[in-house]
């Protein structure tokens, strides 16, 4: 997957991501490890748009509210 962009001659990437299953199978501290360094793991642009429930995001408390929120370009509901 890496490597499909420079073989069709992109630049770089677009991905949509569901981020409901990190919830339902108990993988929040993943979840917040995986939002936090995926940006520095690629040396090629790329925009993610992760799609997140309102009953997920509230279960969250504050410091991890504040990790997805420093790491997200733009947020709304």
């Amino acid at each position: 997957m890496i490597d499909y962009p420079h073989i069709k001659g992109k630049n770089g990437m677009r991905v949509f991501t569901d981020m409901s299953a990190f919830f339902r199978y108990g993988f929040v501290r993943e979840l917040l490890l995986y939002e936090s360094t995926l940006e520095k793991q690629f040396d090629f642009p790329f925009t993610v748009i992760c799609a997140y429930k309102s009953k997920d995001i509230e279960t969250l408390n504050q410091r991890q509210r504040n990790i997805l929120k420093e790491h997200h370009g733009l947020m709304w509901k």
